[in-house]
């Protein structure tokens, strides 16, 4: 019997370049203007009213897979870290200072199982010092809703709502210039939302 070995090659070649977000004028113009930021504070302030709750099952998942976790990192003298962050709300799990990953038997098989089963999502990575990390991230939280019953996603959709009409209203045949366009809708957006125009 000869060795047999099965390849495929879906590379361009070329090295990898970091994915790069190409952001047109306009939205760039908007971005920066003060009233796109008061109204972005508005809406980040109605935002904090909705509190965090934590989800039972991901709580549980983050502790058995914690602990999980740590009898890997102890049987490969590794380390592991678990954060619950209250600042970006979710939960992370780190297997550190492991040269690769192996699993070799059936009970690191049946961590990966697990892992599948209870993370939301596994990512390895390359530390700065030439080591490799497992990042499993458990999600934890889910949105609760403001003190009037509106969860994240009704406010998203107001908000966008209020810009398509907004949008709607413009008069675009008069509109010659980007410029023109950014300045207009601007106005249009503080007069819905009673803000000060800039320069006033």
């Amino acid at each position: 019997m000869e060795t047999w070995i099965y390849e495929k090659d879906y590379s361009d070649g070329s090295p990898r370049q970091p994915i790069k977000e190409e952001t047109d004028e306009i939205l760039k113009a908007l971005a920066a203007s003060p009233i796109f930021q008061q109204l972005k504070k508005q809406q980040n302030e109605v935002l904090a009213q909705i509190p965090k709750i934590v989800v039972p099952e991901d709580k549980e998942n983050f502790e058995i897979l914690l602990s999980l976790c740590e009898n890997y990192a102890k049987q490969h003298c590794g380390a592991v870290k678990g954060v619950i962050d209250c600042k970006t709300w979710g939960a992370n799990i780190y297997v550190t200072k492991q040269h690769f990953f192996e699993f070799e038997n059936e009970e690191n098989l049946r961590f990966l199982q697990e892992l599948s089963a209870r993370a939301d999502a596994v990512t390895f990575k390359i530390e700065p010092d030439g080591t490799m990390c497992m990042d499993v991230f458990i999600c934890y939280f889910e949105d609760g809703t403001t003190p009037d019953g509106k969860t994240v996603e009704d406010l998203n959709e107001e908000s966008m709502e209020l810009f398509c009409e907004v949008l709607s209203r413009l008069p675009l045949d008069k509109i010659k210039t980007k410029k023109d366009f950014v300045q207009t809708l601007l106005d249009e957006l503080a007069q819905e939302g009673g803000l000060q125009k800039e320069g006033h």
